[in-house]
């Protein structure tokens, strides 16, 4: 039964494709053929229909398998159809038939329709849509970075106002162009400017670039934005207002980590407020960025030098020290060795003190007698290491270093009253008491460590006697 169903629909799908083939050859020798000819029409439709029953016989074969023939027919007549794509869509709308007989997707006979062209301003809609989302996703991200700088430290009106503005219009953009009631609202707004809907893409896109392009700006004014904090800040600093000056300036760093100068001024904020670990982060910034003046890097090298003697990172402020004389050969004498040898000295440190003043020699040893230090400078290193070597009771370097300091500097009080010491040391009792009367005579009371000196000096110079 169910065979020969098949094979009356497809003898109907045969026959109903013959009648067709006939109107067709009729049609192109009359090319003003009427396109409502009835009978074109209705053998358009019988095909059809003769193709939908051929597919009802094939759905209701109850698993039986159709004779290899009748398939091979059923291939060969829908390929003749096929061939008559363009005279069918002449003569019959089948979307209007589609309506009416509400076929499935899968009977492709009644979706022969002529695909539409599109226009050539409409090939590229989705390539600007792409566009705009980039662009989008873009100034989303630029925004972000900027909103994260400004409110790193608590937002102020200044840096509000300017996120404020940004994000009201990323999101105007963005949400109109990505939710569906934004798209809706979009929509409204061109329709009622009388915008052709083939350009609304392109202004999508037009637009997304704009706000990607403002965004742009905004990311580049970042560095004038925090200089204007920077100048805050030093107006605060130069009236020591700390606090104030320590916010503008932490604000100038987070709108822009490359403000050197902000880094440095406050770090120097930092250093008299007094915070010396932030010090040492903000001058070690402005050192290792390279691009710091060299009017500011004997000061910042000796800052560093000084807070790190003081958190008692003495290696570290060797290490500071050493950097300071290698990057600034024209300023040896300038850098503050003197603070880290008084705090080996306070400390009882002495060891230190010697190791670190003789490998300073050896480092310049090209240079006869320091030659690379003032005679000031040299007189002060030479009655260090005395100084340290007297302490470690090692009396001839000691002896050997202050001789030197006293060469270069008579009048001195220092040198003498280490030397002389030194010589009690050795029991060179008239030497010694030659050197306290030195002492002082060339003794200052306004130094406190003169002063003690001298009052030592004039106790061993009564002990001493004749």
């Amino acid at each position: 039964m169910t065979a020969s169903r098949l094979q009356y629909a497809v003898k109907r799908y045969d026959a109903a494709i013959a009648i067709l083939e006939t109107h067709a050859a009729l049609a192109q020798g009359d090319a003003a053929a009427n396109l409502h000819d009835a009978g074109l029409v209705d053998a358009i439709l019988e095909v059809l229909a003769a193709r939908d029953a051929v597919q009802v016989a094939l759905a209701s074969r109850n698993h039986i398998a159709p004779s290899g023939h009748l398939i091979r027919r059923v291939k060969e007549l829908d390929s003749l159809l096929n061939q008559h794509q363009l005279l069918i869509n002449r003569f019959v709308k089948l979307a209007d038939w589609r309506e009416v007989l509400n076929p499935p997707n899968k009977d492709w006979w009644w979706a022969m329709d002529d695909k539409p062209s599109v226009p050539l301003h409409d090939r590229f809609d989705p390539f600007w849509q792409g566009l705009s989302i980039i662009f989008l996703t873009a100034a989303a991200s630029l925004l972000a970075a900027m909103s994260t700088r400004f409110f790193r430290g608590g937002p102020d009106e200044l840096g509000l106002s300017a996120i404020l503005i940004s994000s009201v219009m990323t999101l105007l953009t963005a949400g109109g162009a990505l939710t569906r009631g934004g798209r809706q609202a979009i929509e409204h707004l061109l329709i009622s400017l009388k915008v052709s809907k083939h350009l609304w893409d392109e202004l999508a896109c037009l637009v997304s670039l704009l706000l990607l392009v403002l965004m742009a700006l905004s990311w580049q004014a970042l560095p004038l934005l925090s200089h204007r904090y920077a100048l805050v800040g030093n107006e605060a600093l130069q009236r020591e207002r700390l606090v104030e000056a320590r916010e503008a300036y932490e604000r100038a760093t987070q709108i822009d980590p490359e403000n050197i100068n902000a880094h440095l001024r406050l770090g120097q904020t930092y250093e008299k407020m007094p915070d010396a670990r932030k010090a040492v982060e903000r001058y070690e910034i402005a050192i290792r960025s390279g691009r710091l003046p060299e009017v500011d890097l004997l000061p910042t090298y000796n800052s560093l030098i000084t807070l790190e003697t003081r958190r008692r990172n003495y290696e570290q402020a060797e290490n500071w020290l050493h950097e300071c004389q290698n990057q600034l050969p024209q300023q040896l004498a300038n850098c503050a060795i003197e603070t880290l040898v008084k705090s080996y000295l306070t400390n009882k440190k002495y060891v230190e003190v010697s190791a670190l003043l003789i490998s300073d020699r050896n480092k310049f040893s090209q240079v006869s007698n320091f030659g690379h230090y003032p005679p000031g400078k040299r007189y002060q290193i030479l009655t260090y290491l005395g100084q340290a070597f007297l302490e470690q009771k090692n009396s001839a370097p000691a002896e050997q270093a202050l001789r030197q300091a006293i060469t270069l500097i008579e009048t001195n009080a220092p040198a003498h009253c280490l030397l002389a010491q030194v010589l009690e040391q050795r029991q060179e009792l008239a030497q010694a008491k030659a050197e306290w009367e030195l002492c002082i005579a060339y003794g200052s009371l306004k130094d406190p460590e003169e002063s003690a000196w001298m009052n030592q000096a004039r106790q061993r110079w009564a002990e001493l006697g004749d």
